[in-house]
């Protein structure tokens, strides 16, 4: 049985060259538009033979309508299925094509100036959604003065880094920006394989606590455990900084990041146009 039914849909696919396609999509099942329009002829010659009787008519001649009538409706009803079933229609609807599946959303970058005097490597790639916690994070480093680029398009933002890494300073990354863990990570293993000397700053929200040591020097410097604070973001930052510092002078260990004098947080800065910099 199993193989009678693996040969009918192996000729059913033959058939219709779109179920190679989309296996999922089931043919639709064609009418059968003479049989319709044949009962639909019968109740018009019941109508018409009641009629004519009530009023008199000879049987013959009431015989006579009732099978003419029937073979209009039938030809009628005949033609309409016919056109209707060769006339271009929607196409058939996918699993998937539901008006609840949402639009993609498109990438963004934005750009937040820094407030006061920064040094020339002051400039931060965030990498993270386009959530309200992110451009805290970019708005709250701009009052310090920090030039900050926010944007959920990983490639493009590696990418700039990755071509002109004097320019930056720091390169913010959560993980939440990534369709899974392990993209993320490889990623971060391609970057950091490009630019070796560029502080990362891990943001993870699985994470159980923060880690500011040198443990996952493969794809970042420390690792910072959201929702983030602005005093933690500040500590996460030194720590990063340090562990890259001390590991491109050989030191190896990395900081614990000790507690520092924390700047603080100025007023919230407003991001500029849209655009993309390297």
């Amino acid at each position: 049985m199993q193989k009678a039914f693996v040969s009918k849909s192996r000729a059913l696919r033959e058939r219709d060259p779109q179920a190679m396609a989309n296996p999922d999509r089931v043919p639709p099942r064609q009418p059968n538009i003479a049989f319709a329009a044949l009962l639909s002829g019968y109740p018009v010659a019941l109508i018409a033979i009641v009629a004519l009787v009530v009023a008199g008519r000879p049987l013959p001649e009431v015989l006579l309508i009732a099978v003419g009538l029937q073979i209009l409706v039938f030809c009628g009803v005949l033609a309409l299925g016919t056109l209707r079933a060769t006339s271009p229609g929607l196409p058939p609807r996918t699993t998937g094509d539901t008006p609840d599946t949402p639009p993609e959303t498109a990438d963004i970058w934005r750009v937040y100036p820094g407030r006061g005097e920064g040094d020339a490597a002051s400039r931060i790639a965030l990498i993270s959604p386009d959530m309200e916690q992110s451009r805290s994070i970019a708005t709250d480093l701009a009052g310090l003065g920090r030039e900050v680029h926010h944007t959920t398009d990983r490639d493009s933002m590696f990418a700039s880094v990755q071509a002109r890494p004097d320019d930056w300073g720091l390169v913010i990354f959560d993980f939440d920006a990534a369709p899974d863990l392990e993209t993320g990570v490889d990623d971060l293993l391609d970057f950091r394989s490009a630019c070796p000397d560029m502080p990362v700053l891990l943001l993870s929200g699985g994470s159980l606590r923060s880690d500011f040591s040198s443990n996952r020097r493969p794809i970042g410097d420390a690792t910072l455990r959201k929702p983030v604070v602005p005093r933690r973001l500040m500590e996460g930052i030194a720590a990063a900084s340090l562990n890259s510092e001390s590991c491109r002078q050989g030191e190896g260990g990395g900081a614990q990041a000790a507690e520092a004098d924390i700047p603080q947080v100025a007023s919230r800065a407003t991001p500029s146009q849209p655009g993309f910099s390297g």
